[in-house]
C-alpha cells in the first residue's frame, strides 16, 4: 500500500448497531478494504484503528465520518 492517498473510515448508525466501511484511495481508484458490523462507535473506531495499523496506513492518513 505504498501509493496510498487517504483512507476514508465511515461509521453509519444502523438498525442493530453501526456499519463500518474503509476505503481506500490509491493511485487515483477507490478500493473497499472492509465492510463490517459493529455493536457500538468505539468497537467500529478500534476495528477501523486495528486494522489500519496492520496494514502500516499512517493515522494522519485515515478520515474518520460519522452518519
Amino acid at each position: 500500500m505504498a501509493d496510498v492517498i487517504a483512507v476514508r473510515a465511515t461509521i453509519t448508525k444502523i438498525f442493530e448497531g453501526y456499519s463500518l466501511t474503509l476505503v481506500m484511495k490509491e493511485s487515483g481508484r477507490s478500493r473497499l478494504l472492509l465492510d463490517k458490523r459493529a455493536a457500538s462507535v468505539v468497537e467500529a473506531e478500534a476495528v477501523a484503528a486495528s486494522f489500519t495499523a496492520l496494514h502500516r496506513i499512517p493515522p494522519h492518513k485515515v478520515e474518520v465520518l460519522y452518519r
